[in-house]
């Protein structure tokens, strides 16, 4: 019984660190999508003030309540075990 149980254990252990590897590299693709939109949203910005010729405002956008909820990220991760 006790074996089946340490069996079940160690199955969803390594479960578990797989998912939080797979979490970390989606979090750093994140990221990576995050500067690219950034960056190509600067470029669009001075583009847009060359073929107008005049100054372009900066677009305000509102931020809903929940929305910096969504991209905080509030839980740390332990680190890598080494094998």
């Amino acid at each position: 019984m006790s074996e089946d149980l340490q069996k079940d254990f160690n199955l969803a252990n390594e479960e578990l660190q797989k998912a939080m590897i797979e979490l970390r590299s989606l979090e750093e693709l994140r990221n990576q999508k995050v500067s690219q939109i950034h960056e190509i949203n600067g470029k669009v910005k001075y583009l847009r003030s060359k073929l107008t010729e005049e100054p372009v405002e900066e677009e305000v956008t509102e931020e809903k309540e929940g929305d910096k909820e969504n991209f905080e990220r509030g839980v740390e991760y332990p680190p890598d075990k080494e094998e």
